[in-house]
């Protein structure tokens, strides 16, 4: 099985060298002609120098079903092309693609390609759990499509005293769970926020802010 990294520069020298030493077998694909000279005096891999967004550049790496193809370039469409390409034409099916306007990931799902990867929403994520102190326990599922986040309710949170119906959360956001007394509590919408109680949310990471601000009104 090979793990081929189709364009992009400083991550995609990182990930390389961080696989290589775990013993992948690494193929890198990049159009810029002088990076992949120096890619191929400091990186025990197949370099091919050319567009991975033609079919032709990529049948070079002779690219098998269960291989890994790493979509990494700065632009959305070339990613898609890419992703395209390896799924539809050279039936591969482990297909990542970064997503760099997080705007397009609904875009890449409709057409087919499931395991995107958005770095602006996971640093969203990161940067959400880190300025509030309230804000803890966060983790993903389902490759990253989704988080799970505890929020402990405070007297002086919007939410505070507001049945669930009323909350007014967005699409893709679910209070799941409710610890309460240390009674766990399984909510519906009737089911009235109290001080104290610790929320269990998912959602989805494109509207993990505004889920954190309808329920502690911080931006």
């Amino acid at each position: 099985m090979k793990i081929i990294l189709a364009g992009g520069r400083r991550i995609t020298y990182n990930l390389a060298k961080m696989l290589i030493s775990k013993g992948s077998n690494v193929v890198i694909i990049n159009k810029d002609k002088p990076f992949c000279e120096e890619l191929a005096r400091d990186v025990k891999a197949l370099i091919i120098n050319g567009d991975a967004s033609k079919i032709e550049i990529l049948q070079r790496a002779e690219i098998f079903e269960n291989d890994i193809m790493l979509a990494l370039t700065p632009q959305d469409e070339d990613n898609l092309i890419i992703s395209q390409l390896c799924i539809k034409v050279l039936n591969v099916m482990n297909v990542y693609t970064l997503v760099n306007d997080p705007e397009n990931v609904e875009v890449f799902n409709q057409l087919g390609i499931k395991n995107v990867i958005s770095m602006t929403e996971m640093l969203s994520g990161l940067i959400e759990q880190r300025v509030s102190s309230r804000l803890t326990n966060i983790m993903s599922f389902e490759k990253g499509k989704g988080l799970v986040l505890q929020l402990t309710v405070e007297e002086k949170f919007p939410a505070n005293g507001i049945m669930l119906k009323d909350l007014g959360l967005p699409k893709g956001a679910i209070i799941g769970a409710i610890t309460r007394d240390e009674e766990l509590i399984v909510p519906h919408g009737e089911t009235v926020l109290k001080t104290g109680d610790r929320l269990a949310i998912m959602c989805k990471p494109s509207v993990q802010t505004k889920t954190v601000k309808i329920i502690a009104g911080k931006d």
